[in-house]
């Protein structure tokens, strides 16, 4: 496998991801219009950040964020099996100023 066809692999790879976190997310929260997921690159390690309304970023972030932490360790999995490091972030969509995804802490 060349370069290229591993870099459309990834590509491919993370773009499944994506709509795989959407789905999951989208029909949880109570607006899933406000849903947004979006892959960050940093060399071999990919944040997939989702954006939603804040009134359910508490489903997902915070001390009694269970759901937010089941969707963090399926993500890692599917890293592992990638033979890549997958984190997920999950920030409002005020807080990242629109589509600005913003300060990316890895989690």
């Amino acid at each position: 496998m060349t370069d290229t066809e591993d870099l459309d692999a990834r590509t491919r790879a993370d773009l499944a991801m994506t709509e795989i976190l959407k789905q999951i997310v989208a029909p949880i929260v109570d607006d899933p219009l406000a849903v947004a997921v979006q892959a960050v690159r940093d060399g071999d390690d990919v944040t997939f950040v989702v954006q939603m309304a804040e009134a359910d970023l508490g489903w997902f972030s915070g001390p009694m964020a269970r759901t937010g932490e089941s969707l963090r360790v399926i993500v890692k999995a599917a890293g592992l099996r990638a033979k890549r490091r997958f984190f997920l972030a999950f920030e409002t969509i005020d807080s990242a100023g629109g589509d600005d995804f913003g300060d990316l802490s890895r989690s």
